[in-house]
């Protein structure tokens, strides 16, 4: 079954319909070429690892900021339009090609830079992070540089009453139609797996607090395959709370001694941030939908955990509870959601 999903994974890979999504992504692509160029004196005359290569843009950036061999993994089979833009930007004579799973890599050297734009939606999702991990215990030296070094998953309390209510609202009357006794079942059905959207920064009505942080260095397999937060957040003022998002953020160049991200902020690294208040991105947001609204006050408080686990059948996928309370009303919730 595995074998099944991660033929379904690469192949859905395989259409620049997705590259092109990410290629648009200018906030995305421009900080992996800063990150690149605030690297080049590591990366000048290296071996350069791209976990995940796609249509090779990554690749292209480290040969041109003089790495002496790049090895372009990719397992879909755009893998092949790689090697046209390699041929096209002339650096064939840099830039190796490699179509199979990072898993299946052989090389003839380690390497002294890994970099990789293995994130998905809330962060984890995907599990293309387990590859990077590979890759990194195989092939990179001991005193390589991973590329992003960091990262850190955020959650907060939000209202999209705006997305709720359009759900709802279609099923009141169609055609003349009374459908109101479906709404329960509707809105189940529809949020029952987390939403991928944007959140307008002011949608957001509690500040966001850290809900899992990686270290690129150090980080296990089992580090993310079951994320553990609780969360104490206070509501800014008068809101109906329909649930949470989440979003993430990158570092990239902070050292592998960094394991907090008041420490990351100390360092100065280049910060690649998903966040409502940073502009939109090809990633957008995870929000867990409640079924039912809760009317929050200024100042109350909203506490409880996210539990998100790997789905056993595909662990590309992953399960994730929310629960906790509104207090001091004490309105309980509880919620298990699909991000998939």
């Amino acid at each position: 079954a595995h074998a099944q999903n991660d033929a379904l994974y690469f192949a859905s890979y395989a259409h620049l319909a997705i590259h092109e999504d990410m290629l648009r992504d200018r906030r995305r692509t421009l900080a992996y070429l800063q990150a690149v160029e605030a690297q080049r004196a590591r990366i000048g005359g290296a071996v350069v690892l791209d976990v995940g290569a796609g249509v090779g843009v990554l690749s292209v950036f480290c040969a041109r900021a003089g790495a002496r061999k790049v090895y372009a993994v990719e397992a879909s089979g755009v893998a092949l339009h790689a090697v046209a833009v390699v041929r096209a930007n002339r650096l064939a004579d840099v830039v190796e090609v490699r179509q199979c799973r990072v898993e299946d890599l052989s090389l003839p050297e380690k390497v002294d830079v890994i970099i990789s734009e293995w994130m998905g939606h809330f962060l984890v999702y995907e599990n293309m992070f387990s590859s990077v991990i590979h890759a990194r215990d195989k092939f990179l030296k001991e005193d390589g540089i991973m590329l992003p070094s960091h990262a850190c998953m955020f959650l907060s309390a939000c209202t999209q009453m705006e997305t709720y209510l359009n759900r709802v609202a279609f099923w009141t009357h169609q055609y003349g139609i009374d459908f109101s006794p479906l709404i329960p079942h509707a809105v189940k059905s529809w949020f029952e797996q987390a939403q991928t959207e944007t959140v307008p920064p002011q949608n957001l009505i509690t500040f966001a607090t850290p809900m899992h942080f990686i270290n690129c260095y150090t980080a296990s397999a089992g580090t993310y395959a079951e994320i553990c937060s609780k969360f104490d957040l206070k509501a800014h003022g008068k809101a109906r709370l329909t649930g949470f998002a989440s979003w993430f953020d990158v570092f990239f160049g902070a050292g592998r001694d960094v394991n907090s991200l008041a420490e990351l902020k100390a360092s100065g690294a280049l910060t690649l941030s998903t966040s409502p208040d940073c502009g939109d991105t090809h990633w957008r947001h995870t929000v867990f939908y409640l079924d039912v609204p809760i009317d929050v006050e200024q100042d109350d408080t909203i506490s409880g955990s996210i539990v998100a686990s790997r789905q056993r059948d595909n662990p590309r996928f992953f399960n994730a509870t929310v629960a906790g309370s509104v207090d001091p009303a004490a309105v309980k919730f509880s919620k298990t959601f699909r991000v998939e």
